[in-house]
């Protein structure tokens, strides 16, 4: 048995998600408009989309907010690491 290979992987998910970039893009824009006009909504959507994660993309996650906003979260209580400089 031989293995795989991913020569050609990206434009074969090209051709067959040719709209994932328009839609990713649509996602964007449909989830910051919902958040700026119903800010109250924001929790109940992170939740959601939390839920389905695996733990590869919450700790990616995790990495953003942390190396990119420099927020780190302990349990409820979340501490800007910003302020400590």
């Amino acid at each position: 048995m031989s293995a795989i290979s991913t020569d050609g992987m990206d434009k074969w998910l090209d051709d067959a998600y040719p709209d994932l970039d328009r839609r990713k893009a649509n996602m964007i824009y449909e989830i910051a408009s919902l958040v700026k006009d119903h800010p109250d909504t924001a929790p109940v959507l992170i939740e959601e989309l939390v839920d389905i994660m695996f733990d590869e993309q919450i700790d990616h996650i995790e990495d953003v907010i942390v190396n990119h906003f420099g927020v780190e979260v302990y349990g409820e209580e979340t501490v800007e690491l910003l302020s400590q400089q």
